[in-house]
């Protein structure tokens, strides 16, 4: 059981599905859908996590191609955009 919870842990799981996953293992001989959906629920949780990461990069792209650098801060196109209403 040790085992489980460390790699639940490591995968993600919040500690109610780590207690969830432990509970249905005590049930060896129980379709496992309840296991399927745990870990369904899981990896749509890290897809939508990604997509948000994905329109971050975009913003954070969009915002470093404000600015190159080579000149004072007073002409920093990065904070002018991000004083922009």
């Amino acid at each position: 059981m040790t085992v489980i919870v460390a790699v639940s842990h490591a995968l993600g799981f919040s500690l109610a599905a780590v207690a969830s996953l432990l509970r249905l293992a005590d049930h060896p001989a129980a379709p496992c859908d309840d296991v399927d959906a745990l870990v369904a629920d899981k990896i749509a949780e890290v897809r939508a996590r990604q997509a948000d990461l994905a329109r971050l990069e975009t913003s954070l792209t969009r915002l470093q191609a404000c600015c190159h650098g080579d000149h004072a801060i007073a002409d920093c196109g990065i904070l002018a955009a991000l004083a922009a209403p």
